[in-house]
């Protein structure tokens, strides 16, 4: 089995523009904790680690955050940008929201999961540990994508208008059934979601 080692090296910024502010203000400010990760001990099944762990090899971007805000008059009062796990690991996501006070309020979310799983489903001695060793196997990728336009938030009446897509997609395994016998197929997979509201 591989082992993962991950050296993680912490950058935290903090930063305070001086475009006309007041000592001790903040107009932005936000934390980055990069990294990079290999593996070791190679021995072992490479299907049974990405079933398991399924921890990417690489610089990684961990986890970020920013924080801003305009100096001055604007047409935005805040922007906040998160995220994390960027860089080959099975789940990435981040996260945007630019808003003016009482006027609208713009989110983006985004997600993607990696699921991977080919851990035999019955053991059997004439197969040498292939795709056919397992009646369900998977390797797809699934993206999330939200976005929403809120105006006069927090106000008793406050339209909204929102996206979102729920798509899959990848390769696999499933049984085909016939007469009580199960047959694996090598199986393709995809599907998309597509949801308006407002």
């Amino acid at each position: 089995m591989k082992r993962p080692i991950e050296i993680s090296l912490v950058a935290v910024w903090v930063m305070a523009l001086a475009f006309g502010q007041q000592p001790g203000e903040q107009q932005l400010s936000g934390s980055a904790e990069a990294g990079y990760r290999w593996t070791t001990n190679l021995a072992g099944s490479h299907y049974t680690y990405r079933s398991v762990v399924d921890l990417g090899e690489g610089p990684k971007l961990l986890d970020f955050d920013l924080a801003a805000r305009p100096t001055g008059r604007s047409w935005w009062d805040r922007l906040l940008v998160s995220g994390g796990s960027w860089g080959g690991d099975p789940y990435n996501h981040a996260r945007g929201e630019l808003e003016r006070f009482q006027s609208y309020r713009f989110l983006v979310d985004y997600r993607n999961l990696t699921y991977f799983n080919f851990l035999p489903s019955f053991a059997n001695p004439q197969l040498a540990g292939g795709l056919e060793s397992s009646q369900r196997t998977f390797d797809s990728d699934r993206r999330l994508v939200g976005i929403e336009l809120e105006l006069l938030p927090g106000k008793r009446v406050s339209p909204y208008l929102g996206y979102r897509r729920d798509a899959g997609r990848g390769y696999g395994i499933t049984p085909f059934v016939e007469n009580g016998n199960e047959y694996p197929f090598r199986t393709r997979l995809r599907d998309q979601t597509d949801e308006y509201r407002g």
